[in-house]
């Protein structure tokens, strides 16, 4: 892991990254980050929407809040094969 520099914590909570990494990184405004928790230390990433149930990063839309792909979309809607169970995206 590469040491990237220190940032402060603003009153309100907020983290704030430095303009130099922000770039280095391509990180825009309103884009979306993970947070993880590893014994004590916070590991931040560029957040990848995946499918709840393969893991799939491609063919991606969200359902019912959750994100599904359309692989799995169609095996849903085979295992329900009547019209009125089938998914509406």
């Amino acid at each position: 892991m590469k040491f990237a520099g220190i940032i402060h914590l603003e009153q309100n909570g907020r983290i704030v990254f430095p303009t130099g990494l922000r770039q280095s990184l391509n990180i825009l405004p309103g884009d979306s980050l993970e947070l993880f928790i590893d014994s004590g230390c916070i590991h931040i990433r560029r957040y990848t929407p995946t499918c709840i149930l393969c893991g799939e990063i491609n063919d991606i839309t969200p359902y019912k809040g959750r994100n599904i792909c359309f692989e799995c979309l169609a095996e849903i809607q085979n295992i329900w094969p009547m019209q009125e169970h089938k998914i509406a995206l």
